[in-house]
């Protein structure tokens, strides 16, 4: 391979722009309609009927499938199984490179000749020792970090380091590309048009996870609003979580709708109408006589688009809506995974294009997650940034980071009381947030401990230093929550967010 071909890469990524589609699932709605079996079957993944669990929280499936943008076909991969995707990407992005400069070949630096001339004059296997040299070179030039990158890890063991350290020497992106390339570029570079990343967000329906569920909202996603055709939309939801300092109180399910919607809308901006974009969904169609189905589900969702007709969050719903039975594998699945494609390619953002050199710093952020680290700091961010052949320059780095959040691939707050800290596995963060909200099981099963406390915060709404000291400390004590976030128990001021 002529050497030139290495500073050609390089300049696509530093020049460089490619397109993105990702396809980012909201299933949200009132509790016990289905949306967990509806995401199962959505996903082709098996279904016991008889064994039917609520969602705590919120179950993240990131990039956990494919679909084909030629076919509209779905196919279900394992998570963070998009390794051999972000490599095509490159391999794209280099060619694209090389087919510019073929009529007008370039010289590399001069401060780079050395590395290269000498490599030519070695004997042996000339495309890795070019790689050798110009890894040299960009290992001189780089500056060297204040600190070892080991030692920037938060709650990591030293063989989970060493993985990855070994991993990323196994597996540096210069030395891929040019293996790739020699390969079967034009297949590789073909596949990647042909197909976009998925995941889906199935969301507890339990009201006492709404206030914390607008967090993890979205305007970059599309929205399955789950309902139960068996029920009237003024039917009360038998939802015991929903309770005040009254006691409990019966939402009719119109009202859930307008707390749905409403969150959703506070996703977008009053120039994106109808962004994001909504679509019904009425499942337990098994529980209507078939001769009545059509009669039933046009008077349903009839009934939802009267009930919204003169709010401003009509405008997110689609034209068409989906009536399913989720006992079997129903056949209206395949025109509601069309209608998800569909609408996803009519939102603004699908294919729009960013950077090319931000996919380096995307492939160090899926590596750290595979080996199983949850949460890093952003001075290790940054380090991993620095040391990449292209890195993203610094007043860059925290729009590719909004971007990862807003796709879904990763949680980044940035406010100042929490953007030091990158979440890498969002399901992590809800997992430790829900630890906070479903607290009825907390004080079953420390009654002795705080049964006044909590009864005192239960009928009054007051909430004493003392219930949330010892309510945070048993709850997050496994998971590594307060040593992450640096929260101390003993402080007199308790900052929430």
């Amino acid at each position: 391979m002529d050497p030139i071909y290495i500073e050609m890469y390089r300049k696509a990524l530093r020049n460089g722009k490619e397109k993105v589609f990702n396809i980012r699932i909201m299933v949200v709605g009132p509790f016990d309609v289905g949306k967990t079996t509806l995401t199962k079957r959505l996903l082709g993944k098996d279904v016991n009927i008889c064994d039917r669990q609520s969602t705590d929280g919120i179950d993240v499936q990131t990039e956990c499938c494919k679909v084909s943008l030629a076919t509209g076909e779905w196919m279900t991969q394992e998570q963070n199984a998009d390794e051999d995707l972000r490599l095509q990407r490159l391999v794209k992005l280099f060619n694209e490179q090389v087919q510019q400069k073929s009529s007008d070949k370039e010289h590399l630096p001069k401060e780079m000749e050395k590395y290269v001339n000498t490599a030519n004059q070695d004997n042996g296997h000339a495309e890795e020792i070019i790689y050798i040299r110009v890894k040299q070179y960009i290992d001189e030039v780089l500056p060297t970090l204040s600190q070892p990158v080991e030692s920037l890890i938060v709650n990591l063991s030293p063989d989970a380091i060493s993985d990855v350290a070994k991993e990323n020497e196994k597996k540096d992106p210069l030395m891929e590309i040019l293996q790739m390339v020699n390969a079967n570029s034009d297949k590789l570079e073909k596949s990647i048009e042909e197909y976009a990343k998925l995941g889906i967000w199935d969301f507890a329906g339990q009201y006492v996870f709404y206030t914390t569920h607008q967090t993890f909202l979205s305007y970059r996603a599309v929205y399955l609003l789950v309902l139960d055709l068996s029920q009237q939309i003024t039917e009360l939801v038998k939802d015991g979580c929903f309770f005040d300092t009254t006691g409990f109180k019966l939402c009719q399910v119109q009202e859930l709708i307008d707390t749905w919607m409403n969150l959703i809308h506070s996703c977008t901006s009053s120039s994106q109408s109808g962004i994001p974009a909504v679509i019904l969904v009425g499942t337990h169609l098994d529980k209507i006589q078939e001769r009545y189905h059509h009669e039933v589900c046009d008077k349903y969702f009839g009934d939802i688009r009267s009930y919204l007709k003169n709010k401003p969050t009509r405008f997110h719903l689609v034209d068409e809506d989906f009536a399913i039975d989720n006992t079997i594998v129903d056949s209206r699945l395949v025109a509601l995974k069309q209608k998800i494609i569909e609408v996803a390619m009519q939102q603004p953002y699908w294919g729009e294009e960013v950077p090319a050199r931000w996919i380096l710093l995307e492939k160090e952020l899926m590596r750290l997650k595979a080996a199983g680290i949850k949460v890093i700091p952003r001075t290790l961010l940054e380090a991993f940034n620095q040391a990449d052949d292209v890195p993203i320059p610094t007043e860059e780095l925290d729009l590719f980071l909004k971007f990862q959040n807003d796709i879904g691939t990763i949680l980044y707050f940035s406010i100042e009381v929490l953007k030091d800290k990158i979440v890498l596995v969002p399901q992590w963060m809800i997992d430790a947030v829900k630890s906070l909200i479903t607290a009825e099981m907390f004080v079953l099963r420390n009654a002795l401990a705080i049964s006044d406390k909590w009864d005192l915060f239960n009928k009054t709404g007051k909430l004493v230093p003392e219930l949330i000291g010892l309510y945070i400390s048993i709850r997050f004590s496994k998971c590594g929550f307060l040593n992450i976030f640096d929260i101390d128990l003993t402080s007199t001021k308790l900052v929430f967010f």
